[in-house]
């Protein structure tokens, strides 16, 4: 299509200046004014259709919303997936929050430092380092724990 603009756009300044000096005739000079727009035209829609590949090809990447480690892929190479399914699941690398339900009468007696060590129950040997950030104002009336 550019090529085929440049072509016209010569034609038509040729055609301009011999139709100045008298040496082509009106219906020429037309036919070539008629070409060049046609030839812009399809630079337009050339333009236009590159820019819509370049669009649909963007939704060929899959992009991770963070940094992190694949733990989980729900689907297999080739398949075709729907906009907003989910292939992967993600670990997050950095810092975790963990969100506790302790007893009341617990949170009274926390000791100055913020430090905590965080253990599974199901396997003991895996040991976390945090520090409690927030304390909830409020206490959970059936239980009688505070978001900690």
């Amino acid at each position: 299509a550019q090529a085929q603009l440049t072509q016209a756009e010569a034609t038509y300044q040729r055609q301009k200046t011999l139709l100045s000096q008298g040496f082509t005739t009106r219906r020429d000079f037309d036919s070539a004014d008629q070409a060049l727009k046609v030839a812009q035209g399809s630079v337009d829609a050339a333009q236009s259709a590159l820019a819509n590949a370049k669009e649909d090809l963007s939704y060929t990447e899959l992009k991770a919303a963070a940094a992190g480690v694949i733990t989980a892929r729900q689907v297999e190479a080739g398949q075709v997936v729907q906009a907003a399914q989910t292939v992967f699941t993600i670990a997050e690398d950095g810092d975790r929050d963990a969100v506790f339900n302790v007893h009341e009468t617990l949170v009274a007696q926390t000791p100055p430092s913020p430090a905590v060590t965080i253990t599974l129950l199901s396997d003991p040997q895996v040991r976390a380092v945090g520090k409690v950030r927030e304390i909830s104002p409020a206490v959970d009336t059936q239980s009688g724990s505070i978001r900690v």
